[in-house]
C-alpha cells in the first residue's frame, strides 16, 4: 500500500495517481530509456510539471512522480491492457493525447504528443 505525506497525499488523490499506485505501485527503478523532467496531467486536474519519469516498456507504462517540495511518489507500471482508450488533447496549448487508464476508470492520463511517440508501438492506431 503506497503512503504519502499529507500533503502529497491529497494531491495524489485530487488526480487519481493514489489510486493508480494502490493497484500498479512497482520497485522497479526507471527502465532505460526514461524520459525525466516530463510534464502530465492526471483527470485534468492535477498537473505535475516537468517532475515526471516516464517509459514505455513492453510490460507497460512507467510513470514515477517527484513532485518539489512534496516527496516523491511511488512508481507505478500500468500494464498496456489497462489502457482503454487513447484520444487527442491539448496540454499547456500544445498537442497532446489522453490515455483512459482501467475499467472502470481509475483516471486519464493526459501527456505531450512527443511523448506519447514511445508508447505507440504498444497501443492501437490513433491519428494525432
Amino acid at each position: 500500500m503506497p503512503r504519502f505525506g499529507f500533503i502529497s497525499g491529497l494531491f495524489a488523490r485530487g488526480g487519481g495517481y493514489a489510486a493508480l499506485a494502490e493497484r500498479f505501485e512497482t520497485s522497479a527503478p526507471p527502465p532505460e530509456p526514461a524520459r525525466r523532467n516530463q510534464t502530465v496531467m492526471l483527470d485534468n486536474t492535477v498537473a505535475y510539471r516537468f517532475c515526471v519519469s516516464i517509459a514505455a516498456t513492453p510490460a507497460g507504462l512507467y510513470l514515477r512522480p517527484e513532485p518539489k517540495g512534496l516527496g516523491k511518489h511511488p512508481a507505478v507500471l500500468v500494464p498496456w491492457s489497462e489502457v482503454t482508450k487513447v484520444e487527442r488533447t491539448r496540454l499547456y496549448w500544445q498537442p497532446a493525447v489522453r490515455l483512459s487508464i482501467g475499467a472502470p476508470k481509475i483516471t486519464e492520463l493526459n501527456v505531450w504528443a512527443t511523448v506519447f511517440e514511445a508508447f505507440r508501438p504498444y497501443l492501437p492506431p490513433v491519428e494525432l
